[in-house]
């Protein structure tokens, strides 16, 4: 996808749209009016997709990682929640940030690069290591409570018969 308004933060790419468009239209000779002219304008948005580089759309990429493929797996846990009766909704904080930072790859990035991660990747990596850190305490105690004997399971409703 291709964004008219980048022209704005970025001159030289403005500059090149305004020598071009203003061949076709000599009234198009500042930003403002070439973004209006792309909204109703066959032409104008042809000397753009020249102009300006596509991106990716990540903010649907970022709908569907964290919003609509999230909300399946936490649905599907709390199900075999239900039918198990184990409680593994510690998924949700490793989960949520390995959507978030794969999603992230994505954004152009408007900051400093920290190794291989951009900086909000970097930034997760300490709430991924928190989630791990409630996966591994929860699995530490089962394991104890299993060798134990003491398992403590909830209690599951009866089905009516």
């Amino acid at each position: 996808m291709q964004f008219p308004a980048e022209l704005i933060d970025h001159p030289d790419e403005a500059t090149l749209a305004i020598q071009q468009t203003s061949k076709i239209d000599p009234n198009l000779n500042n930003v403002p009016e070439i973004i209006a002219a792309a909204r109703h304008s066959a032409p104008v948005r042809e000397i753009l997709a020249g102009v300006l580089t596509p991106r990716h759309p990540s903010q649907l990429y970022e709908a569907f990682l964290e919003g609509i493929l999230l909300f399946t797996l936490l649905i599907f846990i709390r199900f075999e929640v239900q039918k198990t009766g184990r409680r593994d909704d510690r998924m949700f904080l490793p989960s949520l940030i390995l959507s978030c930072a794969s999603s992230e790859s994505f954004l152009e990035s408007r900051c400093t690069v920290t190794g291989p991660f951009t900086r909000g990747q970097f930034l997760s990596l300490f709430m991924f290591a928190l989630g791990v850190a409630f996966l591994w305490n929860a699995r530490r105690k089962y394991l104890a409570e299993r060798s134990t004997g003491t398992l403590m399971r909830p209690a599951l409703p009866l089905p009516d018969q």
